[in-house]
C-alpha cells in the first residue's frame, strides 16, 4: 500500500542535509559533474514540504549517466529507470527509506536542459517571493488531504501553479536577466550572433576558425558564453590536452613542447584556454578579469589542476600576470605561453 503524501512544516536542517550530501556525491562522481543544486520545496527557507531533499546534478552529456550508477550505489543511491519514458532528459536515483531514514531524490540532467532551468527558476522565484511560497504551501496541504496516497494525482494537481510560477520567473528574467555564464551553446546561433556583431576569429573574418569550430562541434560544453540580459558579452573556448599530444603537426611543435615541459613537467594533462573574446563595448571595464576568475574556478570544480593559455594581446598579458600565471615566450610566434596551477 502506498504511503499518503505528508506535508510538514519547514525544517531548518534541510539545507544542512543538502550541504552534507553534496560532497559525498562529488566524492564519487565529481569528475563528471558540472553543476549540483538543492531544489524543490526543501530548498526554500520557510516553505513546508514533503521531507525529501531534492538534488539536481548536471553532467556534460547524459550519455555518461550510466557511469554514475555504480559510484552512486556505493553511497546508498538506487537507480530508478522506470520514469525515463515520460522524462527522457532525466536519470533518477533515490536514497533512504522513510520514515526511519532521511529520503533523498537525485535528478541527473544536462546543464543546458529545460529540466535544470525550470527547477532553478521555480526555486529562485519562491525564494524571492515569500507570499508565493506561502500560497504554494497552503495549496500542497489541501492537495495532500484531497489526494491522500494518490501521489500521481497530487503531483498533477500542482502543475498549473508550478507552470504559472515558472512563466512569471521567465518573464522577469527576460526583463532583468542577470549576468550569467552559459556552458554550451547552439553553434549555429553562436556563429550567427558573432557574424552580426563584429567577432573576428583566427581567420580575420566573422567566422569561427577551423580549430575553434572543431572543438565546439565535438564537445559543445567546451564553449562558455557570457550573457547579460540576453546579450552576449563574450565567450571562451577550451579543450583538454597534454604535453605529449599538444599541437601535433604544428611547425612550432619542438619549441612549444620544450616550453610546456619546462612549465609542467613530462606527460602532464591540462586544459588549454584556446580563445577568450569580449565584445568591444565590454573591453577595458574589468570584464576580462571576471571571465578569467570564472574560468579558473569552473576548471577547479571540474577537478583539473592546470591551465595553459597562449596570448599576445596586451590586455590578456596584463590579466595573466596579475592573476599569478607563470610565463614563457615563443620566439618564433612572438607570443607568450601562460600557465596556472589550480591546486
Amino acid at each position: 500500500m502506498k504511503r499518503p503524501v505528508k506535508i510538514v512544516d519547514y525544517n531548518p536542517q534541510w539545507p544542512k542535509l543538502f550541504e552534507s550530501e553534496k560532497p559525498l556525491i562529488l566524492s564519487v562522481i565529481g569528475h563528471l559533474v558540472v553543476g549540483i543544486e538543492h531544489v524543490g520545496s526543501t530548498a526554500v527557507i520557510g516553505l513546508g514540504a514533503k521531507p525529501i531533499i531534492d538534488i539536481i546534478v548536471a553532467i556534460k552529456n547524459l550519455k555518461d549517466a550510466h557511469k554514475c550508477i555504480r559510484p552512486l550505489e556505493s553511497i546508498g543511491y538506487e537507480y530508478v529507470p522506470e520514469y525515463e519514458e515520460s522524462i527522457p532528459e532525466r536519470r533518477y536515483f533515490h536514497k533512504g527509506k522513510p520514515p526511519k531514514e532521511q529520503h533523498y531524490h537525485l535528478h541527473m540532467v544536462e546543464l543546458t536542459s529545460d529540466f535544470w532551468e525550470r527547477h532553478l527558476l521555480f526555486r529562485d522565484y519562491l525564494r524571492a517571493h515569500p507570499e508565493s511560497a506561502q500560497e504554494y504551501y497552503e495549496l500542497k496541504k489541501k492537495l495532500a488531504i484531497k489526494y491522500g496516497s494518490d501521489r500521481e494525482g497530487y503531483t498533477n494537481a500542482k502543475t498549473s501553479f508550478i507552470e504559472s510560477v515558472v512563466s512569471k520567473a521567465k518573464s522577469i528574467r527576460r526583463k532583468t536577466r542577470p549576468v550569467e555564464f552559459v556552458v554550451g551553446c547552439d553553434l549555429e546561433e553562436f556563429k550567427e550572433y558573432y557574424k552580426r556583431n563584429g567577432y573576428v576569429g583566427e581567420l580575420g573574418t566573422g567566422e569561427l576558425g577551423i580549430t575553434e569550430e572543431k572543438i565546439v562541434t565535438q564537445e559543445p560544453s567546451h564553449l562558455i558564453v557570457w550573457r547579460e540580459n540576453d546579450k552576449i558579452i563574450g565567450h571562451a573556448i577550451w579543450h583538454e590536452t597534454n604535453t605529449e599530444e599538444h599541437r601535433k603537426g604544428d611547425p612550432r611543435d619542438k619549441e612549444d613542447r620544450e616550453i610546456l615541459r619546462n612549465l609542467l613537467g613530462e606527460k602532464r594533462d591540462f586544459v588549454e584556454l584556446h580563445e577568450i573574446w569580449l565584445m568591444k563595448e565590454y573591453r577595458g571595464k574589468g570584464y576580462g578579469k571576471k571571465f578569467f576568475a570564472f574560468f579558473e574556478e569552473f576548471m577547479r570544480k571540474k577537478d583539473y589542476d592546470s591551465i595553459i593559455y597562449y596570448a599576445f594581446h596586451p590586455a590578456a598579458l596584463t590579466i595573466c600576470r596579475q592573476r599569478g600565471y607563470k610565463e614563457d615566450y615563443l620566439t618564433k610566434e612572438a607570443e607568450y605561453v601562460f600557465y596556472l596551477l589550480l591546486k
